[in-house]
């Protein structure tokens, strides 16, 4: 633009200073017919939409920008814009004078727009001190794109005066209070200090500060610089990187105080989900896992499995600490979500009552943003292979083997009890670690979605589909297709808000019934084959009792699960202060699956018949939550109150059908084939009510208090203990706003310490224990079929309790460089639901009651976030989080004569290592040695002692980001220092006999009289006193437990930035490619398989290498 002088008056022309000369044009000449034509040009001129993005540009690159936009010409002094700083604004469309309001809102210049002309004077304050004071300061808040901020905070500075803007962004304040300091505020922005003045157009920017990212919490929204509890986020990027099909193989190693281990690398699999310890005394009771909760929704299932009929992907029937099963969580795409909180602290917890006694898992998916439609295309593709596969014996190490422990045992080897050296072929040989885990597994996924929308609605629809193939066999593979809907809308006053979301998935996994890893101990020199090429059964004809494990790959097992997921939520702003809303959703599991056991795949010299075994489960649950939140300034704090309900009722129908006396291995898959039929079926029905509130107070963003309360009915228990009531207080100090260590301490950025203290219940057994129920029996009487009583009525069990307290320290150093927190808690468990050993005289064996057993669990948590380099080229960035746990017995009323006492010591841990003291290898007798402690030559229970805990002594990641122009990679560790079972427990018996067994063992084990052996001396049989020393006294000893402390990589991805204005111009506007690794590497001291899984029998997580690309267009 040509640069006009005007700060000599006299150089101005008189068709430019409309203010002292407008008349004079008019008296000039302009008629009236001119005047509105050029009043009708600028009017159309100004309903021109303006789209502006600038990051801390001069205000000289915005005028250039607005008159390119427009033709409008500006007006104004250069000396002016010296008096302005950088200007950063991002407006989508909008009108020139709401981009003008935006530009200008804090800054000392006022506008005017007249006949094409925008002219810039300095902003004037009011003439007098007298007007001053009869005027009211009025004021707008707005962000960067011109929205109204509703409920902004505006302090006096250095009073108690607080007030809040309304919907429309507006507020008032005193006239007393002109040319005073004002603090406006609001979650999520930059505060902001500026004079009062009579009318205010405030602009606040997006605060880039961690402390201000957006948290979910319960029924809300917060930041970490204002949260009361404990809560752990995981963000997207965190999410997305990782190639893998479930969201919780995602978690591990991302926040303090959660573990989570992986049950098997088959797709498809369970996990063992753990937040702050153990609470449950007998998990086949209670269920101690978190509460997991999507867009506000509680699932039906949970984590719990889904699936009843054992498979290679586990076996459902196993306890917590071997969990087994389909995940219900593997309907949840992990592309699709936007965050993962993790509530861990009464004060977050408390107001999800008896649902959040073991923590909350909190999942949001990605929703809709305003502007132009974007469609984003992402898809990769690669490998899965098993880690480190088992090394087996060979075939003539295994009949070195075998001979020695015939040798040993004084025994002469015969085609009877020696067929594998006698009759078998002893020259075969296969590698049952290379023929099953060996092979590589191709895995691909690709994910479509678009998302746009305006200022009242946006949406987001997303696409995926995933394919998983197995390392058993190429045949065999995991498929799962999902689709996902969000709408959010809102009325152009913003008083009415609505949002809808819709999940749906459908998933179809072909896997076989046996896990092929089990089938590594076979021996190594068993028939696979017939000369014909038909499967061998009993080579020589002697029935070896082994079953040919090529035969599995025909035992298949199918499950089909499609689930869905939808909430919405509606609300109503009726006045400033006042929120009318109400959440609402459902969601429903249907799960099918079969195991067929066709001719093919079973032993002709065992009279085999064909049978299927069948199973369904559905899941279904609906939840309406009306809420109501009012939000008012109140003395010197900002009071928001939450008051709601919640109303819930969940359904399991659960069906087992056995059918057999099939003609045909092709009509196994229906009913109609089969000549017998037996199954059961069950129905569970659930209902939930609840009433809760929530208060916080914010005293000038310095002291904060959160009380929480909640009232629970749970169909679970009788009437009479049917309801209960939970409640919580958290209080925050924001100790880096106090003007002492603000000017004593330069460094410090922000520092926060809070503490929380409540109470939460725990209602996860299973449905109507109380009622007393009766079963078919197998004896009829006069032919009609007769019932018994097979549990008896139950009133008296009431709901578990938790206390829970925390301490927790937020520091932020050297603006962000380093951010550090640090939680100490205490959460103490009692009222335990456990089985109660009745008299065999009352005809039952056990009833559930409560005892007053105390568990506690306590620990210290830390998390330290660095920017290690940052410039214009460089950045590294580093995550460290930690967690020492601590979990106790406090207490066990009369445990000595209970059915736990062979599980539990007052005192200890609940993972106890509690059981024989190992005193190694006889080198007399070669025979596995115990401690008999009180020396009566009988061992049992007498000669128990602790041998240490089971639990992880301390865990956590460590993860580094490193970016170089376009360049950027994530590394991620996870660590856990603990004891588990070692190898020799997964032995299926002692050495030497039918079994093959690791290589590991070769050099360890006794042959002689004074050997100083590991292993005890080979036995060709599974009975005797050398079996004893195995099973009974060695596997029940501190000998078959060993340190599996790892340090394993996790993940790491590169990524390099594509994006070009070349791809731009054909519609690209960012490309990356990048690659992905999976289960890299461990670091550990563990001397067989997978430290995390242990058992070398199951296939353990694999790992994992894929390349792919994403485009957004």
């Amino acid at each position: 633009m040509k640069k006009r002088d005007f700060s000599n008056k006299k150089n101005i022309p008189p068709w430019v200073d409309l203010f002292s000369h407008r008349r004079k044009l008019l008296r000039n000449g302009i008629n009236s017919a001119t005047l509105f034509i050029l009043l009708a040009s600028g009017t159309a001129l100004q309903a021109q939409q303006i789209s502006l993005s600038l990051q801390k540009a001069p205000l000289s690159k915005a005028i250039s920008e607005i008159r390119k936009a427009t033709k409008y010409d500006f007006v104004y002094n250069e000396d002016l814009l010296k008096t302005v700083g950088p200007i950063t604004v991002n407006l989508k469309n909008a009108s020139l004078e709401e981009t003008l309001r935006t530009l200008f809102a804090n800054q000392p210049i006022a506008f005017e727009i007249a006949d094409g002309i925008i002219i810039l004077q300095e902003r004037k304050a009011s003439n007098t001190s007298n007007s001053k004071k009869k005027e009211t300061i009025k004021g707008r808040i707005v962000d960067e794109k011109g929205n109204p901020l509703a409920g902004a905070t505006i302090h006096v500075k250095g009073s108690n005066f607080v007030t809040n803007s309304d919907i429309n962004g507006n507020f008032e304040l005193p006239s007393e209070y002109l040319d005073e300091k004002l603090v406006l505020s609001y979650i999520g922005f930059l505060p902001i200090e500026i004079d009062a003045n009579v009318n205010l157009n405030v602009m606040l920017q997006k605060s880039l500060s961690s402390l201000d990212e957006a948290i979910v919490i319960a029924y809300g929204k917060t930041t970490k610089r204002y949260t009361t509890g404990s809560i752990s986020k995981i963000s997207a990027n965190q999410i997305e990187s990782r190639p893998v099909n479930n969201v919780l193989s995602t978690l591990d190693g991302l926040a303090p105080g959660l573990t989570v281990t992986q049950s098997t690398g088959v797709a498809g699999g369970v996990f063992k989900v753990e937040l702050r310890g153990r609470t449950a005394l007998d998990r086949s009771i209670s269920d101690d896992q978190p509460l997991f909760i999507i867009d506000g929704i509680p699932q039906s299932a949970n984590n719990t499995s889904l699936s009843t009929i054992p498979s290679a992907i586990g076996n459902p029937s196993l306890t917590a600490t071997q969990p087994g099963g389909v995940s219900p969580l593997n309907a949840l795409n992990p592309q699709d979500i936007e965050s993962i909180e993790i509530l861990k602290d009464a004060d977050a917890t408390s107001i999800y009552g008896s649902r959040g006694a073991n923590g909350v898992i909190l999942i949001t998916t990605k929703r809709g943003k305003q502007g132009k439609t974007i469609l984003n295309l992402n898809a990769y593709a690669g490998i899965s292979k098993v880690p480190n596969p088992i090394e087996m014996l060979n075939t003539q190490q295994y009949l070195t083997l075998r001979k020695k422990a015939f040798e040993l045992d004084n025994v002469t080897p015969d085609e009877n009890n020696a067929f594998d050296l006698i009759v078998w072929d002893t020259t075969r040989y296969t590698d049952f670690s290379k023929l099953f885990l060996s092979n590589n597994a191709s895995r691909s996924n690709i994910q479509l979605s678009i998302n746009g929308g305006n200022e009242n609605t946006q949406f987001l629809f997303s696409g995926n589909y995933a394919k998983e193939k197995s390392v058993f066999s190429k045949d065999l593979s995991y498929l799962r297709g999902s689709s996902m809907l969000n709408v959010n809308h809102s009325s152009k006053d913003r008083k009415f808000n609505l949002l809808v979301s819709v999940n749906y998935s459908a998933d179809h996994n072909n896997i076989i019934s046996v896990d092929q890893a089990s089938n590594l101990s076979l021996p190594p020199n068993i028939q696979l084959y017939n000369n014909d090429g038909s499967l061998a059964w009993d080579e020589g004809g002697i029935s070896s009792g082994f079953w040919n494990p090529l035969s599995y790959l025909n035992r298949r097992y199918t499950s089909k699960t499609k689930s869905l997921n939808t909430s919405g939520q509606i609300s109503y702003k009726v006045t400033s202060d006042l929120t009318l809303r109400s959440n609402m959703g459902y969601n429903s599991v249907l799960f099918d699956e079969s195991s067929l056991y066709p001719l093919s795949a079973q032993n002709p010299n065992y009279t085999p018949y064909r049978y299927t075994d069948f199973a369904t489960n559905k899941l279904s649950g609906w939840i309406v939550e009306p809420q109501a939140e009012f939000t008012r300034t109140v003395g010197p704090g900002k009071l928001n109150v939450l008051l709601g309900g919640t109303f819930q009722a969940k359904d399991q129908n659960f069906e087992t059908i056995n059918a057999t006396g099939y003609s045909s291995d092709n009509l196994m898959e229906s009913l109609q084939g089969a000549t017998s039929i037996t199954g059961k079926k069950s129905a569970s029905p659930y209902r939930y009510n609840a009433f809760f509130g929530r208060a916080q107070y914010n005293i000038l963003g310095k002291y904060l208090a959160t009380v929480s309360a909640r009232r629970d009915g749970s169909s679970i228990f009788a009437s009479e203990n049917r309801f209960s009531n939970f409640g919580a207080m958290g209080l925050t100090w924001i100790f880096s706003e106090e003007k002492l260590i603000k000017n004593s301490l330069g460094f410090l950025d922000f520092g926060k310490l809070r503490t929380s203290i409540g109470t939460t219940g725990n209602d996860k057994i299973s449905n109507y224990q109380f009622l007393d129920t009766w079963a078919t029996s197998p004896i009829t009487y006069s032919r009609n079929s007769a019932l018994y009583p097979n549990k008896l009525y139950n009133p008296d069990y009431k709901w578990e309790k938790t206390i829970k307290r925390e301490i927790g320290l937020d520091l932020s150093f050297l603006k962000e460089r380093i951010m550090l927190t640090t939680n100490y808690y205490n959460n103490r468990s009692s009222n335990q639901l456990i089985s109660y050993k009745l008299p065999s005289i009352s005809g039952f064996s056990t009833i559930i009651r409560n005892l007053d057993a105390l568990i506690e669990n306590q620990g210290w948590e830390f998390s330290l976030n660095t920017i290690n380099v940052r410039n214009d080229n460089w950045k590294w960035e580093s995550a460290l989080n930690f967690t020492i746990p601590k979990n106790k017995l406090l207490s066990f009323p009369n445990l000595a004569n209970s059915s736990y006492n062979y599980t539990f010591v007052e005192g200890q841990t609940l993972n106890v290592g509690y059981g024989y003291k190992y005193l190694g290898v006889n080198p007399t007798t070669g025979l596995y040695e115990v401690e008999d402690k009180n020396g009566d030559k009988i061992y049992d229970i007498n000669d128990y002692e602790v041998f240490g805990s089971l639990d992880p002594k301390f865990y956590g990641g460590f993860s580094n980001t490193l970016s170089f122009k376009r360049i950027s990679l994530n590394v991620l560790f996870s660590f856990r220092k603990h004891t588990a079972k070692n190898y020799k427990s997964y032995l299926y018996s002692n050495i030497g006999t039918l079994n093959n067994v690791p290589s590991l063992i070769l050099g360890k084990y006794w042959e002689e009289e004074g050997d100083i052996a590991e292993l005890q001396r080979p036995s060709q049989t599974t009975f005797g006193s050398i079996q004893t020393a195995y099973s009974n006294l060695f596997l029940n000893s501190s000998g078959a437990y060993s340190d599996a402390s790892y340090i394993r990589l996790k993940n790491v991805v590169l990524n390099y930035d594509l994006t070009s204005k070349s791809l731009q111009n054909i519609g690209i506007s960012n490309a990356r490619i990048y690659m992905q690794g999976e289960n890299l590497l461990t670091f550990t001291g563990y001397e067989l398989g997978d430290p995390e899984t242990q058992n070398w029998l199951r296939t353990p997580p694999l790992r994992t290498f894929t390349i792919g690309m994403n485009l957004t267009f």
